[in-house]
Parts: C-alpha cells; sequence; structure tokens
C-alpha cells in the first residue's frame, strides 16, 4: 500500500519553481521588447491627431489670408477655440501663421506662411 501511495505522487505532473521562473523571464524579455514599439505607435497616432487638427486651422487661416490679405491675430477670427479634446491649440505668431497644438509633453507646430506652404515639427 505505501509503495502505491509513493507511485501516484511521483506520477502527478506539475510544473516546477525553476520552469515558472524561465517563463516569467521569456514574458518579461517580449514586455521589454513590445512596449517601446507601442509608446512609438502611440505617440506616432497623438501626433496624426495634432496635425488634423492643425490641418483644419490651416484651411481656415488660408482662406482668411486670401480674403482680408493677412492671416488672424488670434483662434477665435477663424472660428477653432483654444481646447480641441485632448489638445490645446496656441498662436504663436501671425506672419507667418504659427499654431502649436500641445498635450502633455508633446507638442506639433505648424507653420503656414504667406506663399501657402507648411512646415510641420514634428
Amino acid at each position: 500500500m505505501r509503495n502505491q501511495k509513493k507511485k501516484t505522487l511521483s506520477s502527478e505532473k506539475g510544473f516546477t519553481l525553476f520552469e515558472l521562473v524561465i517563463v516569467m523571464a521569456v514574458i518579461a524579455i517580449l514586455a521589454a521588447i513590445a512596449y517601446p514599439i507601442y509608446a512609438g505607435v502611440r505617440n506616432k497616432a497623438y501626433i496624426f491627431e495634432a496635425k488634423t487638427i492643425l490641418q483644419e486651422v490651416r484651411v481656415d487661416a488660408w482662406s482668411y489670408y486670401l480674403e482680408k490679405g493677412s492671416f488672424p491675430t488670434d483662434l477665435e477670427s477663424i472660428g477653432h477655440n483654444k481646447d480641441k479634446g485632448n489638445w490645446t491649440l496656441e498662436l504663436r505668431g501671425s506672419n507667418p501663421f504659427i499654431v502649436e497644438a500641445r498635450s502633455g509633453n508633446l507638442v506639433v507646430t505648424m507653420t503656414l506662411k504667406d506663399n501657402g506652404t507648411v512646415v510641420w515639427n514634428p
């Protein structure tokens, strides 16, 4: 009878502590590789969102320029609030027309020149 109990206990399958540590190490390595990629993609998506918002401002500012001969001196005159969702817009200059979109530590700047060209940063 005693031998039977030992047999059943030794025939049970399970994970050893070493195997669990190896699995945890593999998961940690994969997370260390994946997180920077995720953060980069997330930042690109935020920048794309800011550029989309700034494109709307660009269209309205250019229409204003073509109509009045100069760029607007504030965003409200072309129908834009300073707050656009997660982004805060700030007019940095009116000749050339420079608008900065800021969300946390991300900043996207659009410079609209009087010949209609746009310079983005980033």
